[in-house]
């Protein structure tokens, strides 16, 4: 999961997911993941991304009005790791 926090608390934000080649990794790829992902979406903040292989990815944010901000994570396989991301 990801969240996104900016100066007044938790924002809606874009994000897009880079593997170490800088290949977009965090789309989604059919109908039935995207229905699956919006169900599974509770609060409005809150982004659920994945899976992703083990490795390094960069997280991008961005919001509507034109800030953005990214962060470097290493996932190991372990299922359900949580990052924040700070504008």
């Amino acid at each position: 999961r990801v969240r996104v926090a900016g100066a007044g608390g938790w924002v809606r934000a874009s994000l897009r997911v880079l593997d170490e080649l800088d290949r977009d990794v965090g789309g989604l790829r059919d109908l039935e993941r995207v229905k699956a992902r919006l169900a599974a979406e509770i609060l409005p903040w809150e982004r659920t991304l994945g899976p992703l292989a083990p490795g390094t990815y960069r997280v991008i944010a961005s919001v509507p009005d034109g800030a953005s901000c990214e962060q470097r994570v290493r996932l190991d396989g372990s299922p359900g790791r949580s990052i924040v991301v700070q504008l």
